[in-house]
């Protein structure tokens, strides 16, 4: 009896031990791309797993930010509660607590806080282009050294990185492993994509002599042939000739720009434009042939193409080179107010429904200086029902209110109510409240517009001093 009962001792610390080495892996299986990633995160105190995974889901915004304070403590803290999050804003690895929430991270946040806390390390790949991952993202060069460091590898044969979708654990856990572990990182070789003169060099086969010929220069390094020329005077008819020179400065400023940010587009996207220029050319080309145009298929192709990347290049700058939604707040939260009111609506026609709206409304103002609360207040004596349902009150902008409503509410501080204000509508005793990014980023028409706005001027602006700065050289 007694060996049988040492036998069923064994046993039973057979499974003990095997349970305990299994729970970092649970329902991970060995040939995973991600098993060693995973279980090197969790064995290390990046993350935690409660002994169980499950592909494929979704990491938090402060799942990402322990796990880099972590790393960037080199293992010697223990973070518990809000800790990481103190250490990561201390340490410069974000710059706000509601970075940090619950929140699901993007692969682009992942990226930008991984990035700090990279102290040194030996580049394995030489990555210079990402088909969606725009030059002008702040988080740009950040991304790249990641994908240098061999600590990003992309999703795809081209390394598309994905900077919008949500990060999963394992793919969390990938990025803490490689960055605290350099032996674990992957080198990686990716398309480098094509520029402007990349898809000019392959159609040079096509050139003519009036192609080579050179009508002018300019400047910024930007050739004009005597076959573009002509091609430019044959697209002007009648025009004013100070029309042919807006052009030219036009092509010579878009490939400036395009030239000094090294602007490239994928090679998929290069192959598919090569194929619609074709269809371009063959469909307009007996057009030219029957009018004896002097236009030749290289000059046809560098309008094409400067236009195809001039497009590209505006609204990739659009959409990626807007500001951030915390740039916008901190810009024009003074243009808004956060309120509540409580008010009472009359005729102005009649002189009976003024003073039953004056009696109610100072009902309501005694309510509130003998100590009332001000959304008590809103329910005995308002009428706007809005207020009833709207835990936040009304976020608005100069010029959305009434001109006496605007000037009491903006003369408040935060936490303060006004005296009786009378408007068109009625009596209101109005209370400001402050004004939080958390509510300021609700209003995202309004965030996109201004975005899309500053952008748009900016790429103007920018497009316009390299335009105003294109000076033609005549050949000689």
């Amino acid at each position: 009896m007694k060996k049988l009962s040492i036998v069923l001792l064994v046993i039973s610390a057979m499974f003990i031990a095997m349970s305990v080495c299994a729970s970092a892996a649970e329902g991970i299986s060995g040939d995973k791309w991600y098993a060693k990633y995973v279980n090197y995160a969790e064995e290390h105190g990046f993350i935690e797993l409660g002994g169980a995974f499950s592909e494929n889901t979704p990491a938090r915004a402060f799942d990402v930010v322990k796990a880099a304070a972590v790393i960037h403590a080199g293992g010697e803290k223990v973070f518990e509660g809000n800790d990481a999050v103190t250490y990561a804003l201390e340490n410069g690895l974000i710059s706000r607590e509601s970075d940090a929430g619950d929140a699901y991270a993007t692969r682009l946040f992942a990226a930008s806080v991984f990035a700090k806390v990279i102290k040194d390390g030996e580049d394995i790949s030489k990555v210079d282009f990402l088909p969606d991952v725009s030059i002008f993202l702040p988080e740009h060069e950040e991304v790249l050294a990641l994908y240098d460091l061999g600590i990003l590898t992309g999703s795809d044969e081209n390394g598309s990185f994905l900077p919008s979708s949500v990060i999963s654990v394992e793919e969390l856990c990938a990025i803490a492993a490689r960055t605290a572990e350099p032996s674990l990182r992957v080198s990686v070789s990716l398309p480098s994509g094509k520029t402007l003169d990349d898809v000019l060099a392959d159609g040079e086969s096509d050139k003519t002599q009036a192609d080579n010929d050179v009508y002018a220069s300019t400047n910024t390094g930007f050739t004009v042939s005597k076959a573009f020329h002509d091609y430019i005077e044959e697209s002007l008819g009648d025009s004013e000739d100070d029309s042919e020179d807006g052009i030219i400065k036009s092509f010579a400023a878009t490939s400036f720009i395009l030239r000094s940010n090294d602007y490239r587009i994928s090679d998929e996207n290069a192959a598919a434009l090569k194929d619609n220029f074709e269809l371009h050319w063959n469909s307009v080309k007996p057009i030219i042939e029957e009018n004896s145009l002097k236009v030749t298929k290289y000059a046809y192709m560098q309008n094409f193409w400067h236009s195809m990347f001039y497009d590209a290049l505006y609204y990739d700058y659009i959409y990626n080179a807007r500001p951030t939604s915390y740039e916008i707040y901190d810009a024009y939260k003074d243009e808004f107010v956060l309120v509540k009111h409580v008010y009472v609506p009359f005729d102005a026609e009649s002189e009976e429904s003024k003073q039953s709206a004056a009696e109610k409304i100072q009902e309501a103002a005694k309510f509130l200086s003998d100590g009332g609360d001000f959304d008590d207040a809103v329910k005995e004596y308002g009428s706007d029902e809005a207020m009833l349902y709207n835990d936040f009150g009304y976020l608005l902008a100069k010029g959305d209110m009434p001109e006496s409503f605007e000037d009491a509410a903006f003369g408040l501080d935060a936490g303060n109510i006004s005296d009786i204000v009378e408007t068109e509508y009625g009596y209101h005793i109005i209370k400001r409240y402050e004004l939080t990014y958390e509510i300021f980023a609700e209003n995202t028409d309004f965030i996109d517009a201004i975005g899309e706005y500053t952008a748009v001027e900016n790429f103007n602006r920018m497009f316009g001093e390299v335009y105003d700065g294109v000076a033609i050289i005549p050949a000689e």
